[in-house]
């Protein structure tokens, strides 16, 4: 599905994909309870790792999909 001019929504798998191959990993931002980011594995102190499964479940949850360019440009936004 293309979004506007250039922005593509990613599949969950298409954005697992995408966020490995630039190093990335799910993470949640410390004390929230749902508010989510794609950080570099080595991470930062205001961002735990979580497993995909739950990244996805708090997106879904939140009506949220990553969207993003062919040159890999990622953004978690409300779908459209």
């Amino acid at each position: 599905m293309t979004v506007g001019k250039d922005l593509h929504k990613y599949s969950v798998k298409e954005a697992r994909e995408w966020a490995t191959k630039k190093g990335l990993e799910p993470g949640l931002v410390s004390q929230t309870q749902d508010s989510i980011r794609l950080v570099a594995k080595d991470g930062t102190e205001r961002v735990k790792p979580i497993d995909w499964d739950s990244f996805f479940s708090i997106m879904d949850k939140k009506g949220l999909a990553i969207y993003g360019t062919k040159e890999g440009w990622m953004r978690i936004m409300k779908k459209k």
